[in-house]
């Protein structure tokens, strides 16, 4: 079973990785593994996807005890 719902998903969520491991200096491997561990965590019990990388992301954020204003 995927976490990803189509390819489209699975590419949208893998920019906010790579964007995040700018962000936040960290290599994307890691950021995948606590990304995806959230995402698979939040996934099944969303009602709405569309707002799953905003909060994937934050979840990540605190995780890693990161000290980054979202925009």
């Amino acid at each position: 079973m995927t976490i990803y719902l189509d390819e489209a998903e699975r590419q949208r969520h893998r920019n906010c990785i790579e964007a995040m491991a700018l962000e936040l200096h960290r290599p994307v491997e890691e950021i995948t593994l606590f990304y995806e561990d959230a995402l698979s965590a939040l996934s099944d019990m969303a009602h709405v996807r569309d707002y799953l990388p905003i909060l994937v992301a934050k979840n990540v954020r605190r995780a890693l005890g990161a000290n980054v204003r979202q925009r």
